[in-house]
């Protein structure tokens, strides 16, 4: 996996200060840092609202880098939703080193909700970080994987489509010919681009047979 998720658990090697060592599938089997427990303990404390809205603060915290605008979204999810700073931020730190973890030691859901066991997380805030847990993950593997390949090539982003009918043109009339208009959306290293094609009924029925248009 790339480098930025491995980077981000650096510094795992800390030992709680006090009770039994708890090493985590999270952070590739290192010890749990003493403050893990302490900032997932704040999940708890979080308003109604702010925990039944938790992934919309927590979601875009996950990517690396992190958005220059993330604090004042942040800000403007606390006053939404009646929660204190000093509380969502740690929290959203300490899911933020599982998930990407997780991510980057290809730990399965099953081995996530050991770790939140292991560090004594609270039932209900359990459920709610496992709920997100294979669509968080999934899409930061997928990132890694995207910026992994990006460095040997092109790198397909998209796929839009349309099937026009071709009726007459300056060498025959009445055609009536189907003709798939493709556009690849990609990305390469000067930035993202775009390449339509044409193809004609044989392709066209070789793209419905892999499913790239209806």
């Amino acid at each position: 996996m790339d480098e930025s998720l491995q980077n981000e658990t650096r510094g795992a090697d800390a030992v709680a200060a006090d009770g039994p060592l708890t090493t985590l599938r999270c952070l590739g089997g290192a010890a749990a840092p003493g403050e893990l427990r302490r900032d997932l303990a704040l999940l708890s404390r979080l308003s109604e609202s702010a925990r039944a809205h938790y992934w919309q603060a927590l979601g875009p915290s996950l990517v690396e880098p992190v958005p220059p605008e993330l604090e004042r979204r942040l800000d403007v999810f606390c006053a939404e939703h009646h929660a204190e700073p000093a509380e969502l931020a740690p929290a959203i730190k300490a899911c933020r080193a599982l998930l990407r973890g997780a991510a980057r030691h290809g730990v399965d859901r099953r081995g996530f909700l050991a770790d939140l066991e292991a560090l004594g997380v609270d039932g209900p805030s359990v459920a709610l970080l496992v709920a997100g847990f294979e669509r968080a993950v999934g899409g930061l593997r997928r990132d890694a994987a995207r910026r992994a390949i990006g460095g040997h090539g092109a790198v397909l982003t998209g796929v839009d489509w349309r099937v026009d009918r071709v009726m007459d043109t300056k060498e025959a009339r009445g055609l009536g010919i189907d003709v798939a208009v493709v556009t690849l959306r990609y990305r390469d290293a000067t930035g993202d681009k775009t390449l339509t094609l044409h193809a004609l009924p044989d392709m066209l029925d070789e793209l419905r047979r892999i499913g790239v248009v209806g």
